[in-house]
């Protein structure tokens, strides 16, 4: 998994990423379960997680929506 590659793409997205985006990127469901046990990614929406370090925003929650009904 390329930690950079994820933390890019949530920059571009309000500080979210979607599973489908992050299994895209090669993240498996292990590092994914290690990352959100460990309080680095938290869930946002349904298929949907923030980066623990990106305070919530209202753009946040919209993009969240978006990337929950893709």
């Amino acid at each position: 998994m390329g930690l950079v590659d994820v933390l890019h793409l949530a920059a571009q997205q309000h500080g979210v990423v979607s599973r489908r985006q992050l299994r895209e990127l090669g993240v498996s469901s292990s590092t994914l379960h290690r990352r959100r046990q460990r309080g680095e990614l938290v869930d946002l929406a349904p298929g949907v997680l923030r980066v623990a370090s990106s305070p919530p925003t209202f753009h946040m929650r919209c993009m969240a929506v978006q990337l929950a009904t893709d």
